[in-house]
């Protein structure tokens, strides 16, 4: 929090000398929101735009904390000062709602999204076995006990692989714990060669999204990267995910959705979701969406 207010300060100081037509701030730093309040009163025309990136501490893993000092004062020092706003953007739906600002017109939705081109899929699905895929980093706020019973789940009906490209502190406890379900485990380590990370997506059935449920997302980066690849997702967080996967029948919300439909599902139809999912991302998540949604918007 020091820090942040620090920084905030730094960049108070930086705008005293400077004049623009629009500032556009991200949060967190929280601290910044007032830096925003403080330039807008000073310059009155401004367009002021607060881009919510995150909701600290809301999206934090500490539920029992999140009432107390200095949690309730952290989450002030943006919500005191979101009405000086002329327009607030957030990473997805779901954060307005955690806010309580579901009616609030300001708020808009204005996806992360990914600016390199998509490398070309050519699947080569095996469908005597369900090959899925876990990225990104292996930390705190991952369900390996929700990974580990859906494999065994899924090992009662079909062989299941699990591909793991990441790292983190619990990466051992996702291998080992995944493993002794009988499900085969392979690591590829950290890979950030694009057309090597396709090769590997290219080979799964799924890419997991599973969070502890005491985590506030509703959209993560990993869901960005298997949407660009065009790997359908099973998910386990509500907000802006869940939404798509229904809309666009990109993959299952919840294995147990999956545990219904996995021995109807025919090659088509993974590759009927691939398609959907590559709908999806050039509709929400390319530059050209992005710009399009700050053009309508302005």
């Amino acid at each position: 929090l020091y820090s942040h207010y620090k920084f905030a300060r730094d960049i108070d100081a930086l705008l005293e000398n400077v004049e623009v037509d629009l500032l556009h701030i991200l949060l967190p730093a929280n601290s910044l929101a007032k830096v925003g309040k403080r330039y807008k009163e000073a310059h009155p025309n401004v367009t002021l735009c607060f881009d919510i990136i995150d909701v600290w501490p809301e999206t934090m893993p500490i539920n029992k904390f999140k009432k107390t000092y200095p949690f309730n004062y952290w989450r002030r020092l943006r919500d005191d000062y979101l009405d000086n706003a002329d327009r607030i953007y957030c990473e997805c739906n779901l954060f307005a709602k955690v806010m309580g600002r579901e009616s609030d017109k300001r708020f808009k939705t204005l996806y992360w999204v990914k600016t390199d081109e998509p490398i070309a899929s050519n699947p080569k699905l095996n469908m005597d076995e369900l090959h899925l895929c876990y990225l990104g980093s292996i930390n705190n706020v991952i369900d390996i006990d929700y990974i580990v019973r859906m494999c065994t789940e899924l090992m009662e009906i079909k062989k299941v692989v699990l591909h793991i490209v990441g790292d983190g502190e619990k990466r051992e406890e996702l291998i080992q714990k995944t493993r002794g379900t009988d499900c085969k485990v392979i690591y590829h380590g950290l890979v950030y060669e694009p057309e090597k990370k396709q090769a590997i997506f290219d080979e799964c059935h799924f890419g997991l999204n599973i969070m502890k449920s005491s985590v506030c997302v509703g959209l993560t980066m990993k869901s960005l990267d298997y949407f660009q690849a065009g790997l359908p997702i099973i998910n386990n967080i509500d907000g802006d995910t869940a939404d798509m996967i229904d809309t666009y029948h990109i993959g299952f919300n919840g294995y147990h959705a999956l545990l219904k439909n996995i021995e109807e599902l025919q090659e088509e139809d993974y590759l009927l979701m691939r398609n959907n999912v590559r709908k999806l991302y050039y509709e929400k998540f390319t530059k050209e969406a992005f710009v399009k949604r700050l053009d309508d918007e302005h």
